[in-house]
C-alpha cells in the first residue's frame, strides 16, 4: 500500500502543470493541428483541476511509467479506468482514442477528420494515403462521448498490480520525486489519500 498526505495546492498545481505538458506533448506529436484536440483536453484538465485529482494522477502515471520501462505492464483492477478519457489516452493508459473518427499521418501529422455518415468508429473507414507525403494513414478515433459529471470519470484506479521485483527500485523513484512514502507492499498496491476510505 502506499499512503500520501492530501496535498498541498503547490504540489496539485505542479501536477498538473505537469499533466497539461506531458498531454499536450503527446498530442502535438500525433497531430499537427493542435485545435483537433485541445478543446476537448481542455475541458478534462478544467475538471481533474476543479476535483484536485492531478496529484493522484500523476502518481499513478510515475508508477505505470516506472514500471512499464522495467519491462512489466502494470494489470489494472477490472474496469478501473475511465472510459473515453483523452487525458489516460495521452497518457499512454488507454489505448482507446476518444475523439470523433479521422485520419491521421504518423509521419508528417496531418489530420482529417472524417465528415461523413457512413462510419461511427475511426476503425471502419476505408484506406486513405495522406495527401501531403503520400503516406498511408492511421485510421483513428472512436468518438466517445463523456459526461464530466459523473463519478467514475474522475475516480481513478485505486489498486494496481506491480510485479514484486521492482518494488525496491519503485519505492526509491517514488521517494525520489515525491518525498518520503510509506513501504510499498506487494503484489496490489493500494493507493489513497489519508482521510478518505479505504480501499476496498
Amino acid at each position: 500500500k502506499i499512503y500520501y498526505d492530501i496535498p498541498a495546492q503547490s504540489e496539485e498545481s505542479h501536477a498538473y502543470d505537469i499533466i497539461r505538458h506531458d498531454c499536450y506533448g503527446r498530442g502535438k506529436c500525433m497531430y499537427k493541428n493542435e485545435d483537433f484536440f485541445s478543446s476537448r483536453l481542455e475541458e478534462e484538465l478544467s475538471f481533474i483541476r476543479e476535483k484536485r485529482k492531478s496529484f493522484e494522477l500523476r502518481l499513478i502515471s510515475e508508477i505505470v511509467r516506472f514500471s512499464e520501462s522495467k519491462g512489466y505492464p502494470v494489470m489494472w483492477q477490472s474496469g478501473a479506468l475511465p472510459k473515453g478519457s483523452i487525458i489516460l489516452y495521452l497518457l499512454d493508459f488507454s489505448e482507446i482514442n476518444p475523439l470523433p473518427p479521422h485520419y491521421r499521418c504518423p509521419k508528417c501529422r496531418y489530420v482529417e477528420q472524417y465528415s461523413g455518415k457512413d462510419y461511427v468508429d475511426g476503425f471502419d473507414l476505408p484506406d486513405k494515403k495522406c495527401p501531403l507525403c503520400a503516406g498511408m494513414m492511421v485510421k483513428d478515433g472512436h468518438d466517445i462521448k463523456v459526461d464530466l459529471t459523473q463519478h467514475q470519470f474522475w475516480k481513478y484506479p485505486t489498486v494496481l498490480g506491480i510485479s514484486k521485483s521492482i518494488m525496491r527500485g519503485l519505492q526509491k523513484h517514488i521517494d525520489y520525486l515525491f518525498g518520503t512514502f510509506g513501504p510499498i507492499q506487494p503484489p496490489i498496491d493500494c493507493i489513497h489519500l489519508r482521510n478518505e476510505d479505504k480501499c476496498k
